[in-house]
């Protein structure tokens, strides 16, 4: 049992890679970056997964998502026993979620 866990999975759908800016394509490998356009959450879906089976009650969950798919991924939480909010990075974009498992 976990009391944290915490994630940066890759997040850059198959389509949109392209267009990142060189220098993360130069220091990131691709697979660390690029999902499946048919799957964009199935990383977030496996870790929720095992966090649900392997985390403590009351333990944390943390994320680094896509923020053009906050809602769908803050949507894996529904009918789970997690706590679950969608949190702004210095920018003012939605980027991390953490969870808390009840």
């Amino acid at each position: 049992q976990w009391d944290i866990i915490v994630s940066n999975p890759p997040y850059i759908p198959q389509s949109s890679y392209e267009q990142l800016e060189p220098v993360v394509k130069r220091y990131e490998p691709a697979m660390a970056l690029r999902v499946p356009d048919t799957a964009p959450l199935c990383f977030y879906q496996a870790i929720i997964s095992y966090a649900t089976a392997h985390l403590k009650t009351g333990g944390a969950l943390y994320f680094e998502i896509n923020q053009d798919l906050g809602e769908a991924t803050l949507a894996l939480f529904n009918d789970l026993p997690f706590t679950a909010q969608l949190t702004k990075d210095y920018s003012g974009n939605y980027r991390f979620i953490c969870a808390q498992k009840i």
